[in-house]
């Protein structure tokens, strides 16, 4: 662990004394981290616990004209060491953007926002359980120049993204398309297709989904529905949704200059991790559940920078015969984020 961040760090300062050369293009990467730690008191036992949710640092470039980079390396993920991508791209003409290496497959945009940009201080059941997947691959992303249209897809391994060196049997495919600017609407598609872990006997997960969101100066407005399918298995394919609404508005407090309140609803029906057991069968591993969410975080902006002081409380619901575990139960969640 230590070799690993000195090394990040010796490399990051060296680049800082790169050059650039006639004005039109520089060596000089970007930097950025966040540091999110959290306090969690599950009101159904009384148990509770500290953590550093996460401790990212990210570096990214040009290496050459039209060729970049981006590193991305979590030094406490709840206490591990996690590289999350890795990646180089080319940019051969304007709007067009091609990216090999580890990366985020393209798919949910709730689960596209880094920790930084989170609303609550835990994610949605859409974003957790269904979209949110990193894997070793290719994609390429394009923005149109007249009008306000993204699209990004891409095909990556289908093994874990820890194992780069399995043959594939198959390929993980996901794609979305994206309309709209940072403010007003914001609406958006997308697709995956995939074999958990590139389990021999798993079968594939095909999901797709709507994500419509709309912003101004104090509202955000966001909601989202994935349908899952499981093929040639025994098990019903899965459904989750979540909307939320978030408003804000400016303060002149000592350590905040805007405050905001959050009300979430989300749910999601009986899922699986696709991998059939012992006998054949693809079973639950993850029960239907509901959950309300409600908070408050006062934060302090300055230009992109910020720190987040946030306060949420948690209500779940499931069926009687459900035995959850206190992660996924009822809870009360302080935590603070600095990004910078």
């Amino acid at each position: 662990m230590k070799r690993l961040f000195i090394t990040f760090i010796a490399s990051s300062l060296l680049s800082l004394s790169s050059h650039a050369d006639d004005g039109t293009f520089s060596y000089k990467p970007t930097f950025h981290g966040t540091i999110r730690g959290q306090y969690e008191y599950s009101t159904p036992t009384g148990d509770s616990r500290f953590m550093v949710r996460n401790a990212r640092a990210s570096v990214s470039g040009s290496a050459l004209p039209k060729v970049g980079y981006f590193l991305q390396v979590d030094f406490c993920d709840r206490g591990k060491i996690l590289i999350l991508d890795a990646y180089a791209s080319v940019t051969p003409v304007k709007g067009l953007k091609l990216m090999a290496g580890q990366m985020r497959v393209p798919f949910d945009p709730d689960a596209a926002r880094a920790p930084h940009a989170y609303f609550f201080a835990n994610r949605s059941f859409p974003s957790k359980t269904f979209g949110n997947l990193r894997a070793v691959g290719a994609k390429a992303s394009y923005s149109f120049q007249k009008f306000p249209l993204y699209l990004e897809a891409g095909a990556f391994d289908d093994t874990d993204k820890s194992d780069h060196t399995k043959w594939n049997e198959g390929l993980t495919y996901g794609a979305k398309a994206v309309w709209g600017k940072q403010q007003g609407w914001k609406p958006a598609v997308f697709f995956m297709s995939r074999v958990p872990q590139g389990a021999a006997n798993a079968v594939r997960i095909n999901s797709s989904g709507i994500n419509v969101a709309w912003t101004d100066a104090s509202w955000h407005l966001e909601g989202e529905y994935i349908y899952r399918h499981y093929t040639n298995c025994n098990f019903d394919a899965s459904h989750a949704f979540y909307v939320f609404g978030n408003y804000g508005f400016p303060v002149k407090w000592p350590l905040a200059n805007r405050f905001s309140v959050q009300a979430r609803y989300d749910m999601m029906t009986s899922t699986s991790n696709g991998i059939r057991n012992d006998e054949g069968m693809v079973v639950e591993t993850d029960p239907h559940k509901h959950r309300i969410t409600v908070g408050a975080t006062a934060s302090y902006q300055r230009g992109i920078f910020h720190a987040d002081y946030r306060l949420n409380f948690e209500q779940y619901f499931y069926k009687e015969t459900a035995n959850p575990s206190p992660s996924d139960n009822s809870k009360l969640v302080a935590g603070v984020t600095v990004y910078f």
